[in-house]
């Protein structure tokens, strides 16, 4: 864990938005500033494994396939903002993925795309109504090749989640898209000669 020396302003008034969005203060009721404060935070603790198959051939070596596992916790009971407590509770996380090249030596760009899959499920360390908020996680995603040799690829992924259940004040339902592009392709080879 971490202990921090902070500071701390504190503001409670009375405004309204004006015509572009911004704020008129109307009737400031208190106002402190550079208040000192201690903050503690707990460690995180993770363990993981990775197993993987890799295939040597003219281009390199890569993996043909991958699975790994991982989990986190972490004691956010002992959480402190100037020796108060707040609305979080202990957290841990069980984190399940893998990935796959169907034929890592095809010409072919289908046969060296990469799919994968994860999972995750836990407990959040948000404890706003004491009751915890569960959280799960799925994702499958894709990476296609995308340059001259097969280091460049890109990544696409869809990602769906929710936080809290039935028991819970409040849940949130998610959805997540993102594109990425790994580029260790031959435009970072530095030439040897010109």
């Amino acid at each position: 864990g971490n202990k921090y020396n902070a500071s701390q302003d504190l503001l409670r008034e009375t405004f309204q938005y004006d015509g572009s969005g911004g704020t008129v203060s109307i009737d400031s009721v208190y106002r402190t500033t550079g208040t000192k404060v201690k903050v503690e935070t707990p460690a995180t603790f993770n363990f993981g494994m990775l197993f993987h198959k890799t295939l040597t051939n003219e281009v390199g070596t890569m993996d043909t396939w991958s699975f790994g596992f991982e989990y986190e916790t972490s004691k956010w009971s002992q959480y402190r903002f100037n020796g108060l407590r707040d609305k979080v509770g202990d957290y841990w996380q069980f984190k399940l993925g893998g990935q796959f090249i169907p034929n890592a030596s095809s010409a072919s760009w289908i046969g060296r795309s990469t799919l994968r899959i994860g999972f995750n499920f836990g407990k959040d360390y948000i404890n706003a109504d004491n009751k915890g908020l569960k959280v799960f996680t799925g994702s499958v995603g894709l990476g296609i090749p995308a340059g001259v040799r097969r280091d460049a690829k890109v990544n696409t992924a869809l990602e769906f989640g929710k936080r809290g259940s039935n028991v819970n004040n409040v849940t949130e339902s998610y959805f997540r898209f993102s594109v990425g592009l790994s580029l260790s392709d031959l435009w970072f080879v530095k030439r040897k000669y010109d």
